[in-house]
């Protein structure tokens, strides 16, 4: 904007009469803001001229003009700056008109390593794919964007990835046809995603990266299954003549039948699944659903190219992260404080004094928090050493601001609510960027202290409790890609770290009151079985490796988590705890305790048998006592009553018409 332009609108402010309403140090801040910014327009061409923006972040702008175009009603600034009377209107036309593109520039200076990208796009396309999207069919290429709704197919020797806006992929092979269902954002908490789909036919590679935030899910349906992601997995799956295969690469899905989903089959990594109806003769009323478990003792081609691309995949979000921390403290800091000043310029006339300062402390911490992510990739070694201060300051003001939240809320309980959600949620964002850092890596500080900072927030002792119950879940995770590396010791030293962090947690859950923690019941039980289930997966992991004295060591931790969870379960049932919840641990139980375990398994089976006789809904069906285990090598077997009224599966194909005539698009 030139600077005759802004003298302008200094006159026109003071004409509305903003001079009788702002003091006079609001107003000598507006000014001298306002004057900073006539170089923006300079500074914002040379960040474009010398590339500081990756490919990624490109399209994140686009995507903001055009959100700012739209909260706009599409009118350019000169058709509406004059209906707009009143100084403060002006003022947030003014902001709007000259920092459309900033706003959308703002990503990379707003300090975040990540952020869900909220595009879910095609990263890779080989031979024949198209869309199918409101009827419309179209020849599709990379970095087309996919929307809800849309149909994506492939013909013969085709191949195409899609990654999502939580950073998970799927890769379909030729003649398979995919829906995308459901692709949600949390407004408020972009770390909140929900990915849904649908498989109508063929076969697809599924890799879903760390979902940190418990209501984050990630699931794929076929006409008979769900298969249901909460936290981090590699799968394949197909749909052929209403038979669904299931077979799991690494960490754990939860599989269910499509209709009644009222069992869930935990399949971890090293077995298949599969899931198939049957009609029930007796009285044609309902079907039977049957899901079956079993080892998996061979990965074919295509496991195997996906595995390796799944690598190649990770190693690009690292080195994505790595960039935008670098991108972020490419460019001075007056122009990071002429952007966030301005943008929020409106609010911050008006904001109360405390919060504002506590705002503008923690976007300066946290411009010190990248500047440290990038001296810790230095090869200088006092580089290295001036971030361990940088990474203090951050903790302590985020722990620090926390424990003054109750004297903010008593100033502006609204701003102050805002004020946090939006700590938490940067927070969270570079926690889920920090997922695939392991122990040895020279980031792996920058992960520790994101989880410590994390922990400020919780409100009470429940909330602590289940932040730190769910957070342990990490070494496990970490403890599976240290074995995948082949860090076995590593993968000792998380073991252990998991182990004293749950005798730690027990130990502190002792001196809380247990009617505080009533409340927070379903979801540690929840997470618990989850970990138990996980901590199998990494026992069936080391026994593939010959690894049997460390797996000797998980399977201890995972019989006596899950006898810990039988004696909960026992005691606490009738405080209404889900009967889903009880059938899931069963199954978890019979599937993956073997022969070596025999006796408590036989109990902790019964145990949970004579739980859910206490929920009608479980009495009104015949179960069969299945009890064979898959860890024995046998095939462990549910079986499951459901409607018989299934609308039939349409498969959608695109008529050859359509495919001549559709546009090609990239």
């Amino acid at each position: 904007m030139k600077k005759e332009n802004l003298n302008k609108l200094a006159a026109d402010l003071q004409a509305l009469g903003a001079e009788s309403l702002l003091d006079g140090d609001q107003k000598e801040r507006m000014m001298m803001r306002i004057e900073r910014s006539v170089h923006l327009s300079e500074k914002l061409n040379l960040i474009a001229e010398e590339k500081y923006l990756s490919d990624g972040l490109r399209r994140r702008m686009l995507q903001s003009i055009r959100e700012t175009v739209e909260e706009r009603g599409g009118q350019p600034f000169w058709q509406s700056w004059w209906i707009f009377r009143n100084w403060r209107s002006s003022v947030a036309t003014f902001l709007i008109a000259v920092f459309g593109f900033s706003i959308a520039v703002v990503s990379p200076f707003e300090l975040r390593t990540t952020r869900a990208s909220k595009w879910t796009f095609l990263t890779d396309v080989k031979g024949e794919v198209f869309v199918n999207r409101n009827g419309r069919t179209m020849s599709v290429d990379k970095n087309f964007v996919l929307e809800e709704g849309d149909l994506i197919f492939t013909r013969s020797d085709s191949f195409v990835t899609v990654r999502y806006l939580d950073d998970s992929v799927t890769r379909l092979g030729d003649n398979t046809s995919l829906e995308i269902k459901k692709l949600y954002v949390r407004p408020d908490n972009a770390v909140e995603t929900e990915v849904e789909l649908e498989l109508i036919s063929g076969q697809i590679w599924a890799s879903v990266y760390n979902l940190i935030d418990e209501d984050s899910h990630f699931a794929i349906e076929t006409d008979t299954a769900m298969a249901n992601v909460s936290s981090k997995a590699a799968f394949e799956i197909s749909s052929e003549n209403s038979v669904t295969t299931l077979a799991v690469f690494d960490n754990v899905v939860d599989l269910s039948d499509k209709q009644s989903s009222k069992q869930v089959q935990p399949v971890l990594s090293g077995f298949k699944a599969e899931v198939k109806l049957a009609n029930q003769p007796a009285s044609g009323k309902t079907k039977l659903a049957t899901i079956t478990v079993a080892k998996n003792n061979s990965e074919d081609e295509w496991a195997k190219l996906n595995l390796d691309l799944d690598k190649e995949h990770q190693q690009t979000l690292k080195n994505e992260n790595i960039q935008l921390a670098a991108n972020s403290t490419a460019v001075d800091e007056s122009l990071v404080g002429t952007i966030a000043d301005l943008r929020d310029n409106t609010k911050a006339l008006f904001a109360n004094a405390d919060i504002e300062k506590a705002r503008q402390r923690f976007l300066s911490v946290q411009f010190g928090f990248m500047k440290a992510q990038k001296l810790l990739q230095s090869n200088d070694a006092q580089d290295r050493r001036n971030a361990t201060p940088l990474i203090l300051q951050y903790k302590t003001a985020i722990k620090e601001i926390m424990a003054d939240y109750e004297n903010l809320r008593s100033k502006d309980q609204v701003q102050a609510d805002k004020l946090i959600a939006w700590m938490t949620e940067e927070v969270d964002l570079q926690r889920k960027s920090a997922s695939l850092i392991l122990p040895g890596d020279k980031l792996y500080i920058v992960k520790e202290a994101l989880s410590d900072a994390a922990a400020n927030f919780a409100q009470d002792s429940a909330q602590k409790t289940e932040f730190y119950l769910a957070n342990s879940k990490n070494r496990l995770i970490e403890m599976q890609g240290m074995i995948d590396n082949g860090d076995i010791t590593g993968a000792e030293g998380a073991l252990r770290s998991y182990v004293n962090g749950l005798n730690e947690l027990v130990a502190n859950v002792e001196k809380v009151d247990v009617a505080k923690l009533q409340g927070s019941l379903f979801t540690l039980l929840n997470e618990q079985t989850n970990q138990a289930k996980l901590l199998a997966s990494i026992e069936q992991k080391l026994n593939n490796k010959n690894l049997t004295n460390l797996a000797d060591s998980v399977h201890k931790v995972k019989l006596d988590n899950v006898t810990k969870l039988v004696a909960v379960v026992k005691t606490y049932h009738d405080s209404g705890i889900p009967m889903l919840m009880v059938m899931d641990l069963k199954n978890t139980v019979i599937t993956y305790l073997g022969r070596e375990d025999a006796t408590i398994r036989s109990r902790m089976i019964q145990d949970l048998e004579q739980v859910l006789q206490n929920y009608p809904e479980y009495r009104s069906v015949k179960h069969p006592r299945g009890n064979r285990s898959a860890i024995d090598g046998q095939q462990s077997e549910i079986i499951i009553e459901v409607e018989s009224t299934v609308d039939p599966v349409v498969l959608h194909e695109a008529p050859e018409e359509l495919l001549d005539s559709g546009e090609k698009q990239a």
